[in-house]
């Protein structure tokens, strides 16, 4: 076999592995109830007045690995187009419990031996590794075609920073080596928050919120969340599904077909500048990113409102 057989093309568009993380009764699992047919598994039984299907709780962490198993092989033929966990951070606990019967003897406090020995190196070390070996399942959901969502409740995480001291930032609620393990893996980390103002009052900053929610999605200090190169999202957008699918779905012909209708109204040091904005000529804009698409769609399109008939067809 030749280099040539055994290279794979990139560029296509794949369902991205989401982790989705924020407070308790903030919405989550009723949002991501909204995502293409989605199928749920895990330890949260908040699905269950939402009319969507889902999997058993389960009480072990092999039973949970055993429905994983079994949504692997089966959802795509069912029709599911999601596979939604809910939450990770229950399914990291039946791990964790899971580590500790079959690796220290059911021991979580032993000073020598248990798992949470020297600061629970060991024992948290061998979660992130157990969980390491379940995320190529959901792997082979991705690749048939299947959203991957884990759903996951918020925390803090201490930071070490020798330069300019220690900082606390949100981070799902687990130890950070098995969240660093999830992580790195996922292709898109977002944070539920409320779009909050501050205001001064008496010498004192207040926060104040009118109850909207929306999503974190660029990554500062005090934010865990990111996106992969191809899921590229603005810093915050509204906390709903189609919100998350308008950026992350798959494109479709009608929206670079409009944009390749509303390409000749720019001149061409604006058409250059559209280039390096989207990362790719007209001949190529199914491989730009949605949110980049639609935004230069909406630019446009006000440009055609105030332009002549002639203009337009030119």
């Amino acid at each position: 076999m030749s280099l040539k057989d055994i290279i794979a093309s990139g560029g296509g568009w794949a369902p991205p592995r989401l982790v989705l993380y924020g407070d308790e009764k903030v919405g989550k699992t009723s949002t991501v109830a909204q995502a293409p047919n989605p199928l749920y598994l895990g330890t949260d039984d908040g699905r269950r007045r939402l009319g969507v299907d889902g999997l058993p709780i389960p009480a072990t962490w092999d039973e949970f690995v055993g429905h994983l198993e079994q949504a692997v092989k089966e959802a795509p033929g069912l029709g599911y187009g999601s596979l939604v966990t809910d939450t990770l951070n229950g399914i990291v606990e039946l791990c964790a419990e899971h580590v500790c019967a079959t690796q220290f003897g059911g021991k979580w406090n032993d000073t020598r031996h248990g798992f949470l020995a020297w600061g629970g190196n060991q024992g948290w070390g061998a979660v992130s590794e157990e969980i390491r070996r379940i995320l190529p399942l959901y792997d082979q959901v991705i690749d048939a075609g299947l959203w991957v969502i884990l759903i996951a409740h918020s925390s803090t995480q201490k930071v070490r920073n020798p330069i300019d001291g220690d900082y606390d930032r949100f981070a799902p609620a687990m130890d950070r080596r098995v969240w660093a393990r999830v992580a790195q893996w996922a292709d898109v980390i977002v944070r539920v928050d409320y779009d909050t103002t501050f205001l001064e009052d008496g010498g004192r900053r207040r926060a104040v919120t009118d109850g909207t929610r929306v999503l974190r999605c660029g990554a500062t200090i005090a934010d865990s969340v990111g996106c992969r190169v191809g899921y590229e999202l603005p810093e915050t957008i509204p906390f709903a599904w189609q919100s998350i699918e308008d950026h992350l779905g798959k494109r479709t012909g009608e929206i670079t077909g409009r944009l390749r209708e509303l390409w000749p109204l720019m001149t061409k040091d604006e058409m250059k500048k559209a280039v390096a904005f989207l990362g790719v000529d007209l001949e190529e804009l199914d491989k730009a990113p949605l949110h980049k698409c639609k935004s230069l769609i909406n630019r446009l399109a006000e440009k055609e409102a105030e332009a002549t008939p002639e203009e337009v067809h030119a």
